[in-house]
């Protein structure tokens, strides 16, 4: 993701803020199995890039 698609986004003008997330198949939660939650699977990303998010957010509202 941040090999290919980085840089990609960058040269058509995205903010890339954060390194990218993947998540394998059997990371993602189905009505299979209900023990495992989405949000558990993405809260150490979101919690390790908020300051980074709110920055770019922040940043980007006082210049538009």
């Amino acid at each position: 993701m941040d090999v290919h698609l980085r840089p990609l986004l960058l040269e058509l003008g995205a903010t890339v803020p954060t390194s990218g997330l993947a998540l394998l198949q059997d990371t993602v939660p189905t009505d299979d199995d209900p023990g495992l939650r989405l949000d558990a699977v993405l809260e150490p990303w979101a919690h390790r890039s908020a300051s980074a998010l709110r920055a770019a957010v922040r940043s980007r509202t006082t210049t538009v």
